[in-house]
């Protein structure tokens, strides 16, 4: 998956010199967190995606266009397999939340 998609959370964190070390504890959150976050094995929440959008100055859904062609991605090999993974509700679920934070 990592060659499939460039990653725009550890491309940002590189931008803007900042560690996982350092993104974790502005976001309250764990440096195994923010490392899953950019290798694509989970996603942030809501909050924390609105928070590193924040701190990486850019928009939520410039992020949000990235987990979303990820899961694309991931359900498509799952296809594949013959696999199903069922992201895409989650993505829009939180594009609504965006939304309305707006």
């Amino acid at each position: 998956m990592r060659n499939l998609l460039e990653n725009p959370l550890k491309e940002n964190c590189l931008r803007c010199k900042m560690t996982q070390e350092f993104v974790a504890e502005t976001l309250g959150v764990s440096r195994q967190a923010v490392s899953k976050w950019e290798n694509g094995t989970s996603d942030p929440n809501t909050t924390n995606l609105i928070a590193l959008s924040r701190l990486y100055k850019v928009t939520p859904e410039d992020l949000l266009n990235v987990f979303k062609k990820r899961a694309y991605l991931m359900n498509r090999q799952a296809r594949q397999k013959g696999k199903y993974i069922m992201k895409k509700h989650s993505i829009n679920i939180l594009i609504k939340s965006l939304s309305q934070c707006n």
